[in-house]
């Protein structure tokens, strides 16, 4: 922690599964984190055997373990902003869930990681039904890849008309903002959604 001469950082927690390579999840989230100004804490809620190559196993951190860390954090240190990766397991998404209603942070990023890079499920359908349910809602702002923004609102999500589309369902399923991004486009193109405009 830095020290309390010094003029503290803002306190980012990053709640999400662990990429042992580094490529993704809380190690990626903590580098961005740092690069940004902030001081990072996390909450890992899925241990992972993968490489650059691939998944090989997920192991899911027990949603009672993932609730304790949360509380235990938010005792520890004033959090100024949460984003939400891998959640794996619906016991880890109604744990998140949970959290944010009793403690209600500000800033709350939800990136819907559902695939890795290579295919590999990521998140069980329970949990996706709780992300919607629950946290979409609770979210300032979601940012599902194209792929991502399919899986969430069953919608062919192929074009920049089709991120429309999928932007306007995700609104209606209770986002307050939405980031779709494109990359994976023929011409790459992110879109930004919000209730205010467009």
């Amino acid at each position: 922690m830095p020290s309390s001469k010094q003029r503290k950082p803002p306190i980012v927690l990053t709640i999400a599964g662990y990429d042992p390579s580094s490529g993704a999840g809380i190690t990626a989230d903590i580098k961005t984190i740092a690069a940004h100004g902030c001081y990072g804490v996390s909450c890992i809620t899925a241990l992972t055997v993968q490489s650059s190559c691939g998944v090989k196993r997920i192991q899911a951190v027990a949603g009672k373990v993932i609730a304790e860390t949360l509380e235990e954090l938010a005792r520890d240190v004033k959090i100024a902003a949460v984003k939400i990766g891998m959640l794996g397991s619906a016991g880890a998404a109604r744990s998140v869930s949970r959290f944010l209603e009793r403690h209600r942070p500000k800033i709350v990023v939800l990136d819907p990681i559902l695939l890795s890079s290579s295919g590999a499920k990521l998140t069980s359908r329970p949990a996706i039904a709780i992300m919607m349910s629950e946290l979409l809602p609770a979210a300032t702002v979601v940012t599902p890849n194209i792929d991502e923004a399919a899986a969430l609102t069953s919608m062919r999500v192929k074009s920049l008309a089709d991120m429309r589309r999928a932007a306007e369902s995700l609104r209606a399923a209770g986002a307050k903002a939405s980031v779709i991004t494109g990359g994976h486009l023929k011409s790459p193109v992110d879109l930004l959604s919000s209730r205010t405009g467009r």
